[in-house]
């Protein structure tokens, strides 16, 4: 039996498999420790002998009980990628960094397709969807993936991707992001591809997608003053490359990428490895703290802030830890900073102030999002693009059980034709089926393996079984 480690499915980071759940095979979304300087968080990942670090018991070095990486190489990693950014980091970044015994599974969703990756970041297998199951279950020497389906990741939510030209910009909103580019301690906030952090051969890769090459080139330059402001050093241009101090940067159309070096002592206390290298128990710095994250790895605002903590392991070190960080947050040139001792409620305030915590051996700096012109949740969200769906002219509906449920699906066909809908695709999952809707015409029944598609909609055909099965579980059989 195989051990696998899923991000592919809910939050649960279980995989679903024919409406059960195994957890003895699975586990959560620990971070993959391959190196002490790289530590990485795949979609998925797993191995041919069974693993149950889903199992307490493992207990880190300085005596803590929690878990946080995971040690032992898989057999192999694979990751999702939906875009040019995500591509050509996997292939010039990802790649060379791991182990040669380590397979890259790379699954391009929009094409169908998935890739197995060498070394060098070049095809060393091309696949298509359906082919990644048993290549997968002979790699790990087990039959876990013998009836397991890839597709539902054509049609996230249950829903196809529309073409670009049905996105409405909100030129106001662009607009605002061109005159107030988002700041670099911000930055790190938006973490790396698909929202996570990563520490590739000692770096943490930082990425921002702006709606034009103006806004792009804007928060460059921002980047690059805060940057400057931060270290003391100046821009050094090195081939793609701008490179001040542990930053570097380049600007790519609308993507701007940043690549963070951080000291041994911030990953240990962003990444909390379970290896460290030498210099690890100096002291952190700002840097290492932000990229630590709140208790929910995840990036939340309150009262007008967003908030990371460090566990500062070292006897005596939370302390110095907060007044460096106090220090540097002067020199970035914060209007107001408060260190605070065991802060009793959430701080408040729309204003620059941040706010730095010590409490016991944490330290928790508190960034301000909620001041005027402040533009980080237009960024991170992307709200410059939205799409009115009454004027799509497509819809996918999964209808409910029971007795009421053929004629409120009627009644929500004919809403949606009323209103220019010319297909509309119902997935029924008792059935295993999708119905193609359209006005005055009798429905037209698609099979799993069928592909879907409308003219001027959809950016690429779909196939039907990624309705069916589109809940976010990955379903196989069992093992």
């Amino acid at each position: 039996m195989a051990t696998l480690f899923s991000d592919l499915a809910w939050d649960t980071g279980e995989i679903e498999r024919g409406g059960t759940r195994h957890p003895l095979h699975l586990a959560p979304r620990f971070a993959l420790e391959l190196a002490p300087d790289t530590i990485l968080a795949p979609h998925l990942y797993g191995y041919a002998e069974p693993r149950r670090w889903n199992e307490r018991g493992f207990k880190r070095h300085r005596n803590r009980a929690e878990m946080y990486t995971v040690q032992e190489r898989p057999d192999f990693v694979l990751y999702v990628s939906r875009s040019e950014g995500q591509r050509r980091y996997l292939e010039t970044e990802l790649a060379p960094a791991l182990p040669p015994e380590v397979s890259l599974f790379v699954l391009e969703p929009v094409e169908r397709r998935a890739q197995r990756l060498d070394a060098a970041g070049t095809v060393r297998t091309e696949l298509s969807l359906a082919e990644v199951p048993a290549t997968l279950d002979a790699l790990l020497k087990t039959r876990l993936f013998a009836n397991a389906d890839f597709d539902f990741l054509c049609a996230p939510w249950g829903h196809p991707t529309f073409q670009s030209g049905l996105y409405d910009a909100d030129p106001a909103r662009v607009a605002r992001i061109e005159a107030h580019p988002i700041r670099l301690w911000e930055a790190i906030l938006l973490r790396g591809h698909w929202e996570r952090w990563e520490l590739v051969r000692g770096e943490v890769p930082l990425v921002a997608v702006l709606p034009t090459a103006a806004a792009a080139a804007a928060t460059l330059g921002q980047w690059m003053q805060d940057a400057v402001r931060w270290t003391g050093h100046d821009p050094d241009p090195q081939m793609a490359w701008i490179h001040v101090g542990p930053f570097r940067f380049r600007q790519t159309g609308t993507q701007v990428d940043a690549r963070l070096r951080l000291s041994a002592a911030d990953i240990r206390v962003a990444f909390m490895p379970r290896a460290e290298l030498p210099g690890a128990e100096d002291l952190p710095s700002l840097l290492g703290v932000l990229c630590a994250g709140n208790e929910g790895a995840k990036v939340e605002m309150l009262n007008g802030y967003a908030w990371s903590t460090a566990d500062c392991e070292l006897p005596g070190e939370a302390g110095r830890v907060a007044e460096r960080c106090v220090e540097e947050i002067r020199r970035l040139g914060a209007r107001q900073v408060d260190l605070e001792e065991h802060l009793g409620d959430f701080p408040e305030g729309a204003d620059l102030r941040w706010v730095v915590e010590r409490r016991d051996r944490y330290v928790t700096v508190f960034l301000p999002l909620g001041y005027e012109h402040s533009m980080f949740w237009d960024v991170f969200s992307r709200r410059w693009r939205h799409l009115e769906t009454e004027r799509v002219p497509l819809r996918t509906f999964q209808p409910d059980a029971g007795p009421a449920a053929a004629t409120e699906l009627e009644a929500r066909c004919a809403a949606a034709f009323a209103q220019g809908c010319r297909e509309v695709w119902v997935a029924f999952r008792d059935r295993g089926v999708v119905e193609v809707r359209r006005p005055g015409q009798p429905p037209e029944v698609r099979l799993p393996n069928d592909l879907l598609s409308l003219d001027g909609v959809t950016s690429a055909p779909v196939p039907a079984r990624a309705l069916l099965y589109s809940h976010g579980g990955l379903l196989c059989s069992d093992p």
